[in-house]
């Protein structure tokens, strides 16, 4: 019986996604992106009804279905789509709680973001390169217009930096975005399907091996040096040190921002955190930095063993 109805739970989720691809596809791809995020959802919900190696199995249906009716952009995001669905049905089956589901889905599908626009991207003919240059004749021809290019020349600095260092957190952000919308509509789903109800941890649960927090400290130091000509010369290596600096600063920033979370509830409760993102918002991007610093040193180890005596 229950092998029934695991088939038949496993034949109706794949013929919901073959239906979007379907209609997808008379509607010339409209619905592609849907159907990129709604694919993790459903391999997730699937995984947690039953097991990883059902699991696996849809994934394989998945595939045919993407293979028989799916576009280009299906095909370039399908791997990070089957992957955040596997990862985060590990996460949940081990009872993660949803913090870390959603720092999850966020991580695969920001690293996918940056693979796909740096590498798969231009062996489709899409250049990084050509795409920056569009927005750096846009930029100049915007400043030219509001008369405002001398200012921003000089605000700016090199503009060329400037618009890469945009582009990149501009992935990152996208894919942050994605992988936060597929965590919640994941949760949202098991709690209304009443398969698991995944609440929230204690925020100090969350923590990485202080050895990573220096080696994302160096990452983001090295975005102070990325005019150095030994480095310029090699646009894998600049483009890989500068996704690798955005990343680790986001993830520092993070890590900044959940201490000043915790250390604020033990001293105020929810007035103090509300003026904390009041902050944030109005002294950007010079709180940015200093929740970098803090981030670092909450990773490492000197502030978290501070807030754990606290405890005690």
């Amino acid at each position: 019986m229950n092998k029934t109805k695991k088939l038949t739970t496993g034949a109706m989720l794949l013929a919901l996604v073959g239906a979007f691809m379907l209609i997808d596809r008379q509607l010339s791809y409209v619905f592609t992106y849907f159907i990129v995020l709604l694919i993790p959802v459903i391999i997730a919900v699937y995984c947690c009804m039953y097991s990883m190696k059902d699991g696996y199995v849809l994934c394989v249906g998945v595939v045919a279905l993407s293979i028989l009716f799916g576009s280009l952009y299906t095909y370039m995001y399908l791997p990070a789509s089957i992957i955040t669905g596997l990862c985060i049905s590990a996460a949940i089956r081990k009872d993660y709680d949803r913090r870390r589901v959603m720092l999850i889905s966020i991580a695969v599908f920001v690293l996918s973001e940056l693979l796909i626009t740096f590498l798969v991207s231009p062996l489709l003919g899409v250049s990084v390169d050509s795409q920056l240059k569009a927005m750096e004749t846009t930029f100049n021809e915007m400043s030219n217009v509001a008369g405002v290019s001398g200012a921003m020349n000089a605000v700016v600095g090199n503009l060329g930096t400037f618009l890469l260092v945009v582009f990149i957190f501009s992935t990152m952000l996208t894919g942050v975005l994605e992988g936060y919308l597929i965590s919640f509509m994941t949760v949202f789903v098991l709690k209304r399907m009443k398969i698991k109800n995944i609440g929230y941890n204690n925020a100090m649960d969350i923590k990485m091996p202080e050895w990573l927090a220096y080696v994302l400290f160096f990452f983001t130091a090295s975005l102070m040096f990325m005019n150095v000509p030994i480095l310029m010369k090699s646009e894998f290596v600049k483009y890989s040190l500068m996704c690798l600096g955005v990343f680790s600063s986001l993830i520092l920033f993070y890590y900044g921002y959940l201490f000043m979370i915790i250390y604020l509830k033990k001293k105020g409760g929810r007035v103090n955190i509300f003026l904390l993102l009041l902050a944030i918002f109005i002294l950007m991007p010079f709180s940015y930095i200093i929740l970098l610093v803090v981030g670092f040193l909450y990773g490492s180890g000197p502030l978290r063993r501070k807030l754990e005596n606290e405890k005690e």
